[in-house]
Order: C-alpha cells, then structure tokens, then sequence
C-alpha cells in the first residue's frame, strides 16, 4: 500500500497535472498493487486495540479508489473526439464534462490527502501511541506536522512550475502560520488537567503565532504600506 499510494499514484497525479500519456497507465499499475496490498492486509492477523481508524477507514479508501478507476475508465469510454455527431455521442459527451470529469478531479485531488491520513492511522496502532488521554495532544501534533509536510510539498511542486497558486506565496504563508497558531494555541493543553511548563510554553507559542498570522492576513489583504510589495511578516515569525 506504501508503495502504491505513496509512489505510483501521486507520480500518476503529476502526469495528470502535466497532461502526459503516462497518466492513465501509471493509475492502472498503482491501482493493481492497491488491490495486491489490501488482499495482504487482510491476511494479516496482527491483534489491534479495538476500533482501529486504520481498519475502518480502508473501507472508505478501497470505495474511492473503485469509484476512481470507473469514473476513469468512463471518461476513456466516451472520449470520442472523432466520431460523427450524434443525440447519443451529445449526450454521452455532456455526461462526460458535466458529471465524469468533476468527479474524476474531486477523486484525484483527494488522494493527495486520505492516504497520508490513512497512513497516520496505521502508524498510530503499529507504534502503539496515542491511545487513551493522548488523543487531542497526538491530533494537534499531526496536525500542525502535517500542515509544514504539505506546505514543502507545495513548495517544491511550485517552483518546478507543475503547480500554480492562485496568490501569492505570502498568504500561504500567513494561513499557514495562522491554522499552525490556532491548533496549538487551543489543542495542546488537556481540559481538566493541571497545567505545566510544557502547556504553557506550546499554548505561548501557539499565541503568538496565531495573533502574527491574523496580523499578516490583515497586512496582506489591506496592503496599507506603499512601498514594500511582499509581507516580510511570515519571514519574521519563522
């Protein structure tokens, strides 16, 4: 599954953004060592503390991926650019832009997300953490890892131009350190519990980066300075 959903498939969604040939061939392997790993998956009998996420969600992981591969197989069925026209090849094209590729987009965009979670899911019990009242305090850690994982991922994809954003990279920024602020600002501290140095150096820190990206956001949106073109605040909090 590591392999298909950590390799092949995200080099099958840069063929997909970059429009070549390789796209469809690449999801077909990816999507065979998919299938080849869930059926290994559940030939393995390793004991899991009850109610998994990792377990339930592969469910949901294994509908997508289905759905996925027949949507795709249905925008190669009724790709017909030289056909005589016809009501019937109309239609089928109609369904094609208006239904089949939506869906085709939506599916493929949302596996640069699922199977990164669906991989926290497995380290989760396979490393045995994050159980009883470290829950709310691992989600937080995930969470704000996993936005600095994205945004090199982001990073890197744009300055080798296979992505483009629609803004500046400056606001990225700031919504980055603002959901990075929040997150630690309200998450790392279990309610109910005694406070110690380890609370209120994380919330402290979750503050003032909360309180500098609101700051940037307003900078970047209202722009009242002249002068400079680009938000140094995001550089100046990191």
């Amino acid at each position: 599954m590591l392999l298909s959903y950590g390799i092949i498939f995200p080099l099958g969604f840069l063929f997909a953004l970059a429009k070549s040939k390789k796209h469809a061939p690449t999801q077909i392997v990816g999507s065979l060592v998919a299938g080849a790993g869930f059926m290994m998956g559940h030939l393995n009998r390793t004991p899991f503390w009850e109610g998994n996420p990792h377990v339930r969600f592969q469910w949901w992981m294994l509908v997508i991926l289905v759905g996925q591969v027949g949507v795709g197989v249905g925008l190669k069925v009724t790709k017909m650019k030289d056909a005589p026209k016809s009501r019937v090849l109309q239609f089928l094209q109609s369904i094609r832009l208006r239904i089949l590729r939506p869906i085709h987009v939506i599916l493929g965009w949302s596996f640069v997300i699922l199977p990164y979670v669906q991989g926290i899911f497995g380290l989760i019990p396979l490393t045995r953490t994050c159980g009883g009242q470290e829950v709310i305090n691992c989600v937080a850690h995930f969470i704000m890892g996993s936005f600095f994982v994205y945004y090199g991922g982001v990073t890197v994809l744009r300055h080798f131009g296979v992505i483009s954003l629609p803004f500046r990279m400056d606001v990225f920024d700031s919504l980055l350190i603002t959901l990075w602020g929040f997150i630690n600002t309200f998450f790392e501290h279990r309610p109910g519990t005694p406070w110690n140095h380890t609370d209120l150096q994380h919330t402290s820190s979750g503050i003032l980066w909360l309180c500098a990206g609101l700051l940037s956001l307003l900078l970047t949106f209202f722009k009242p300075y002249t002068s400079v073109t680009l938000n140094i605040v995001p550089a100046l909090v990191i």
